[in-house]
């Protein structure tokens, strides 16, 4: 039997478009779009604080590098159990900072006394916490650019450059691990039952597969607040962000049926649990230290 002319001539057709399907996922990138703004923030920053790398140590440096809990091992038990100025004959027993003492001895195992060596260090603390700020902002505003904008803003605003410079100033490593707990905390919510009114919980499609991790995500925000008490002490304002999240996201008016009413009272009860997870988180580390 002769086959038809049109079906013979959409043969090729059809392998021809065939063809360029399987080229798409091959070409296409979709990751490629949320490297290249860190990067370009990396890169600006490092630039702009190069200078700093031929400087020495200043103000406390001194003391903190010449420490011999961060000079020699073993000490690990008495980052969690002393104070900061615990090596110094009366000291001011009020810097509870286990955090914060480990990553100098961390960067004490890399850089030992180069200053170099610090001042690199600091510079890419620095630096991350510049991308932990641009992964919150595009997750808040849903614009690349905007988020490029204010993170570029914040990593070269000049009020920075002391704890740049400062190479054992504890405030990087506050503001990263508060960030981190926000940029999770959100992500938690993402995972949650999500409402047109809440802008916080919709701020991306929610995906049935994560929502059995989202007490993850929320274990994750704890422990990164957490550590960024440990930091430094002022980060204990924290759980007030989780409270005004509570209590301003799910400010809708009840104008719906009764029964949309009886859902939300019952739910909105909820909201407030995680408030009093991070406070006795606060608790915690109050009764700790």
């Amino acid at each position: 039997m002769r086959m038809p002319a049109a079906d013979a001539s959409s043969r090729p057709v059809q392998q021809k478009t065939s063809a360029e399907a399987n080229l798409i996922p091959a070409t296409s990138k979709p990751w490629a779009k949320h490297i290249l703004w860190p990067a370009l923030l990396m890169c600006l920053g490092f630039a702009v604080y190069i200078p700093s790398l031929k400087f020495g140590f200043i103000l406390d440096d001194h003391r903190f590098t010449g420490d011999p809990r961060i000079q020699e091992s073993g000490h690990f038990s008495d980052y969690f159990s002393n104070y900061v100025w615990a090596q110094f004959t009366g000291g001011p027993p009020s810097f509870y900072r286990p955090v914060f003492v480990l990553w100098m001895r961390l960067s004490f195992m890399i850089a030992e006394l180069s200053p170099l060596g610090w001042h690199l260090l600091s510079i890419a603390k620095h630096l991350l916490v510049g991308i932990v700020l641009w992964f919150l902002l595009y997750k808040l505003l849903g614009d690349r650019l905007a988020a490029f904008a204010a993170a570029i803003l914040f990593l070269l605003h000049p009020s920075h450059t002391e704890s740049v410079s400062w190479v054992t100033a504890p405030d990087p490593l506050l503001t990263l691990g508060l960030l981190l707990s926000l940029l999770f905390y959100l992500r938690y919510l993402d995972n949650r039952t999500s409402t047109p009114e809440n802008p916080w919980r919709k701020l991306r499609k929610p995906d049935r597969k994560a929502r059995g991790d989202s007490p993850r995500w929320l274990i994750a925000s704890l422990f990164a607040y957490f550590a960024a008490l440990l930091a430094k002490e002022t980060a204990i304002v924290f759980p007030a962000v989780i409270l005004a999240l509570a209590v301003f996201t799910d400010a809708r008016p009840l104008t719906s049926s009764d029964t949309s009413r009886k859902d939300h009272n019952e739910t909105r009860p909820r909201e407030f649990v995680p408030v009093a997870i991070f406070a006795a988180v606060s608790l915690l580390y109050l009764v700790i230290r």
